[in-house]
Parts: structure tokens; C-alpha cells; sequence
């Protein structure tokens, strides 16, 4: 897009990762920031080859989840904090007094309350046993603990990276709990009480859908 005859140049906001270089551990929590992308290509790949309708509905609650996520932040209209990498960044660009947000936020959404990503980790942390088909508790424990251990690896990388202070941080993990236990206790019992058995009853839609006890999970 132009504008007064220049090109106005924007940066993809989903994957836009900076780290310092030379710092394996700035490498490992930069790239962290990657991890809802991974996971909801991950889910798409199963809603699309395994048909599981338990699986679509994480996938719906994700999507809701990731909605909410932005009604908050335009509500507490919250700037993120200072962030040393992206002043760095900007510098290293030639922007003048290294502003982060090269003057009109492309760097990264201008809102930082809550925490998307952490947001995001914690509604996932609390709804992985509704995808887990192993019927074997050392493999389902295992992938619960990665789960978990990822989930806060993230929201302590949002901290130490300056893309979020403590309370975006813990606001976003506490909206992204409490929204999974809602989806996982009230949504998907319904889904599984009212959903599947309609399923069930539709010729065409059983043999497209596969479907998996919710309560087993």
C-alpha cells in the first residue's frame, strides 16, 4: 500500500521473532513464540485426516479463545513494555531513535494485556487430554507434562523477552485456564451429551466424524 507516493511496509505479526544473537537460551525463548503456530497446525493436520469431532471442538474453543484474547486487549487498551531486542532491532534498521514500533506498532500488536501466546498455552495445557487417543498412562502423562512444562516455558519467555510485563502474563494465564476448564467441563460434556449422539443418528455425518468418549479423557 502507498501512501503520498511511498511504499508502507508491514511485518507479519505471527511470526515475527527477534532473539539475541550468540544466546542459546534468548534463541530457545524466542523461538517459543512459535509454539501456538506449531500446535494449531498440529490440530489441523488431525481435524483434516482423522475427522475427530472432539479434536474440532479444541480447534473451535482455540479460535474462540484467540477472540476473546483481542476483545480483552482492545478493553484494557494496555501498551507493552519497553522491549531492549526491538529498540536493538529498530536501531540496527536505521529508525530514527530506534523506535520499536517503527512509529506505528508493525512490530507486534500494540496491546500486551493479556498475553496472547500464554493465553493461548494455558487454554491448550488444560484441553490436551481431550485429543490424547493413547490408552496408556505413561504416554498420556508424558505428552500432559509437555503440555504443561511448554505452556510456562512460553509465559516466562514472554517476560524475559520484554513482550509482556508479570500481569499481562499472569492475566493471560489465568484467562486461558479458566476459559479451557470452561470448554473442557461444560462445552465438550455437552458436546459429547447432545452432539454426538446426533452424529450418531446421521448416516452421512458417522461416516465422516469420528468420535471418541469425552469422559474417558
Amino acid at each position: 500500500m502507498s501512501n503520498g507516493g511511498e511504499t508502507v511496509v508491514k511485518s507479519f505479526d505471527l511470526t515475527f521473532v527477534l532473539y539475541e544473537q550468540g544466546n542459546i537460551l534468548s534463541f530457545l525463548f524466542g523461538t517459543a513464540a512459535l509454539s501456538p503456530i506449531i500446535i494449531g497446525t498440529m490440530l489441523c493436520t488431525l481435524i483434516v485426516f482423522n475427522r475427530d469431532i472432539e479434536v474440532a471442538f479444541v480447534g473451535l474453543g482455540i479460535v474462540i479463545n484467540e477472540v476473546l484474547n483481542q476483545i480483552l486487549k482492545k478493553t484494557f487498551k494496555q501498551a507493552r513494555p519497553d522491549s531492549k531486542l526491538q529498540r536493538s532491532f529498530a536501531k540496527s534498521l536505521g529508525v530514527v531513535g530506534g523506535d520499536p514500533t517503527f512509529g506505528d506498532g508493525s512490530t507486534h500488536s500494540k496491546y500486551g494485556m493479556p498475553s496472547a501466546h500464554t493465553q493461548f498455552m494455558m487454554f491448550f495445557a488444560v484441553c490436551i487430554p481431550l485429543i490424547l487417543r493413547s490408552k496408556h498412562v505413561l504416554t498420556r502423562s508424558l505428552a500432559i507434562f509437555v503440555a504443561w512444562f511448554t505452556a510456562i516455558f512460553v509465559a516466562y519467555s514472554r517476560i524475559h523477552m520484554d513482550h509482556h510485563t508479570e500481569a499481562q502474563v499472569l492475566v493471560g494465564a489465568f484467562t486461558g485456564i479458566s476459559f479451557g476448564i470452561f470448554w473442557k467441563v461444560v462445552v465438550m460434556r455437552n458436546v459429547q451429551r447432545y452432539v454426538v449422539p446426533f452424529v450418531r443418528r446421521t448416516p452421512l455425518l458417522s461416516k465422516t466424524l469420528e468420535i471418541a468418549s469425552v469422559h474417558d479423557k
